[in-house]
């Protein structure tokens, strides 16, 4: 059973050029309510809630679905599977340990539209305060200021992505992991008439190190622990 789409709580248009006079520019709209992201799609994308999922893991695919397919990998170490409380649509999508980044490509059809609930966690499965930092691979970033389980982002761009990178900042425990639940992957709708935010803002971001990402060491208690099995 599907996470309940919450309240829109705000829409924003990200303007990301990269370094390259010569490159395109990519402009994202970003969703908090599931419903609207829906609408703002193609009916045909690929779906996945990990339903069935469990443990550790090297790799994590997807797809193909409706021309649509992923791959995911832990910057470092592995990926795993968590029940993390309060959350509707068990299990998540998260990192065996504390510190790497969710590393995802898109391997099939060009994909503009990428959605789901994004949330930083700890060690026991509870969802922490923090931040999580989204990089995609060919458009831009965007910041989620504390989000739980309930927490909906989507994003539609104007150009196709190549893959997205989780990560958690700022957390108030130094073992924070990034999770991922109900994966929307698919393209922006293309007719005149797909809803557009009520309210927007544009914010200039240049895409610079994307392929950076920050070192897994991690210091202080709980470093770099890694997840109980079962």
């Amino acid at each position: 059973m599907h996470s309940q789409p919450s309240r829109l709580r705000r829409a924003v248009m990200l303007a990301a050029l990269t370094a390259l006079p010569s490159a395109a520019q990519a402009m994202l709209m970003e969703y908090t309510d599931q419903a609207s992201f829906l609408a703002a799609i193609e009916s045909s994308y690929l779906f996945d809630d990990f339903d069935g999922e469990s443990g550790q893991t090297s790799i994590v695919t997807g797809g193909p679905e409706n021309g649509y397919a992923y791959s995911a990998e832990a910057s470092s170490d592995d990926l795993f599977f968590a029940n993390v409380t309060g959350n509707a649509d068990n299990p998540a999508l998260t990192t065996f340990t504390a510190g790497p980044t969710i590393e995802i490509t898109f391997t099939g059809a060009p994909v503009t539209a990428v959605g789901g609930f994004f949330f930083p966690t700890n060690i026991n499965g509870n969802v922490f305060t923090g931040t999580i930092t989204l990089d995609f691979n060919g458009g831009g970033s965007d910041s989620l200021l504390n989000p739980g389980v309930s927490t909906f982002s989507g994003f539609t761009s104007t150009v196709p992505l190549a893959g997205l990178s989780i990560d958690t900042q700022a957390c108030a425990s130094t073992s924070c992991y990034p999770a991922l639940d109900n994966f929307y992957v698919g393209a922006a709708a293309t007719t005149s008439d797909a809803p557009v935010p009520a309210t927007a803002a544009l914010l200039a971001l240049g895409v610079v190190g994307i392929g950076l990402r920050r070192a897994a060491t991690l210091s202080g208690q709980g470093q770099d622990q890694g997840r109980l099995p079962g």
